[in-house]
């Protein structure tokens, strides 16, 4: 089983809840802060856990090519088994 931090636990739950596609966006345009967030979803999608809608958008004005919007999709069932072990 792969470790999961609390953060990483309650996005999984999050998607698990949403009824359709969910936009994961910066709030309060902090960029730089929703980074983190962004990273744990991707991490969430390359484990198998959560399928995204489409590859996640990057802004181009910064020159860092910050992630500014991750679309995804759904918890997949390995991501169900994993919320279900971490109980």
């Amino acid at each position: 089983m792969i470790a999961l931090d609390q953060e990483s636990i309650g996005l999984l739950q999050k998607v698990q809840n949403q009824k359709s596609p969910a936009v994961y966006a910066p709030q309060a345009g902090d960029l730089v802060g929703f980074q983190v967030q962004a990273e744990k979803l991707l991490f969430l999608r390359d484990v198998g856990f959560i399928e995204l809608a489409f590859e996640p958008s990057r802004e181009s004005k910064s020159g860092h090519q910050y992630i500014d919007c991750v679309a995804v999709r759904n918890i997949t069932p390995r991501g169900n088994r994993a919320l279900a072990e971490g109980k």
